[in-house]
């Protein structure tokens, strides 16, 4: 028996969001590249004040793409924009509107990964609904401490009802 703690989100509460565009920088993502994701935001953190056309001051982690047999997705470290057109390394991700589910997680980022497995493990094969394939996104606002890796952050998953 495991004596590990399992780090359960708040939620879900389920929110309509409208169609918006973040631009970042971007990393495809596996079981060998996943590590890397932490330096992709380092990266990103000293170059996000250039990003063109911002909104606001919430950052995102979008996960876009992804394929399910081979477990890749294209992650971008960015920021909402109201720009079309970027220039310089900054890649646009379009995120379309849908309705969410929205879990809060508490703690340290370390956990995230409890946070997914929960969502997409647990949660969401017992809701009745289902993902749209669509960009899900974690939002970081001013509840969360880039400096330390800590505090609250939201995780969106874009769902329907199973069988709509």
């Amino acid at each position: 028996m495991s004596d590990a703690i399992v780090h359960i989100p708040r939620g879900p509460e389920f929110r309509a969001r409208p169609a918006f565009s973040v631009a970042g920088l971007s990393l495809l993502v596996n079981e060998t590249t996943r590590s890397r994701i932490p330096q992709l935001w380092q990266r990103f953190a000293g170059l996000m004040a250039e990003v063109p056309g911002r909104v606001g001051d919430a950052t995102f982690g979008v996960c876009n793409g992804m394929n399910h047999q081979t477990g890749e997705f294209t992650y971008y470290a960015a920021v909402e924009t109201s720009q079309p057109q970027l220039c310089g390394e900054f890649e646009l991700c379009e995120v379309p509107a849908a309705e969410y589910a929205v879990f809060t997680h508490e703690g340290s980022l370390a956990h995230i990964l409890d946070t997914v497995g929960y969502i997409f493990g647990s949660w969401l094969p017992e809701s009745g609904y289902e993902t749209t394939g669509t960009p899900d996104f974690e939002l970081y606002d001013g509840r969360f401490d880039p400096q330390k890796d800590c505090g609250e952050f939201e995780y969106w998953i874009p769902v329907t009802r199973t069988g709509s």
